[in-house]
């Protein structure tokens, strides 16, 4: 399947859903998670770890970006909100039958793909349709977001259309704000660092000011688009990661020295980890 950086990462991610859907067979009633991660990932906790969080609920796993990178279309005097996210998601069974269904998109001149913004509820009664082109979104908005940061949550769940309190409830999602401006709203299970002065997780700071931590830092709005890109950990950084909310960590370059971290983010009983602190929101 051909890729394009931001402009189509998302047909070769509906593409593997596709092949994983298809390719398993399990007993009705089954709880499935179909999660994607990069080939720059690795688990922070041992498989049995990650599998009990994940089937620990029914439902997806978005993170999303904060209300200030979300994208906004006016539809008859009304500002209808898309919410972008981190691409690296975890989708229920019904979910990713959905996104597989929901993705055809068409292209223009400059192989930019326009697809389908769901509508329900609120925003569906805004603009008097079941759907909204994304390309509406992105015309009417300063900023812009990639496919694959836009498009799941987009067709699957829609606009966003804020209530008395700027909120929405999504079950298993929690509610997304606008009046959250600074931190990742949603379930976030893969760490990536965009941004170093957005740190306010404990284990994001700890990790740009570990000196035993090898990092490279995220080029994001110095006039490229990588995360931070980590080279090696300390045992100290290792142990925090652990003990955090996260279940996966990007970027691992491939040549990383990774001495303790089987034993540190994969050992069954680790030892001498320090409290968990919340890592699901934060940029």
């Amino acid at each position: 399947v051909p890729t394009s950086y931001c402009n189509d990462l998302l047909s070769a991610s509906v593409q593997l859903m596709k092949e994983a859907l298809f390719s398993t067979a399990v007993p009705p009633g089954v709880m499935e998670k179909f999660i994607l991660v990069s080939d720059t990932t690795l688990p922070l906790r041992p498989f049995s770890e990650v599998y009990s969080v994940l089937t620990e609920h029914d439902t997806s796993d978005f993170c999303i970006y904060p209300a200030w990178e979300w994208l906004q279309a006016k539809v008859n005097d009304t500002v209808l909100y898309a919410p972008t996210m981190h691409q690296w998601t975890v989708l229920n069974r019904a979910d990713a039958y959905a996104l597989l269904n929901g993705w055809a998109p068409t292209w223009d001149e400059y192989k930019w793909p326009d697809f389908n913004v769901s509508l329900h509820g609120a925003s569906r009664a805004i603009a008097k349709r079941k759907h909204l082109l994304a390309s509406k979104f992105n015309e009417s908005h300063p900023s812009w977001s990639c496919t694959d940061e836009l498009a799941p949550f987009a067709i699957l769940y829609g606009a966003f259309v804020p209530g008395g309190n700027g909120g929405q409830y999504y079950p298993g999602i929690g509610t997304l704000t606008l009046q959250e401006k600074s931190r990742n709203q949603g379930r976030c299970r893969t760490l990536v660092l965009w941004n170093t002065t957005s740190t306010q997780e404990h284990v994001k700071q700890f990790m740009v000011d570990d000196p035993g931590t090898d990092i490279v830092l995220p080029t994001r709005g110095n006039g490229a688009g990588d995360p931070a890109a980590f080279g090696g950990f300390s045992d100290d950084a290792l142990r925090r990661l652990r003990a955090s909310d996260y279940l996966f960590i990007r970027k691992v370059l491939p040549n990383a020295t990774l001495s303790n971290y089987a034993k540190v983010a994969l050992s069954e009983s680790p030892e001498h980890a320090p409290a968990r602190h919340a890592a699901a929101r934060g940029s």
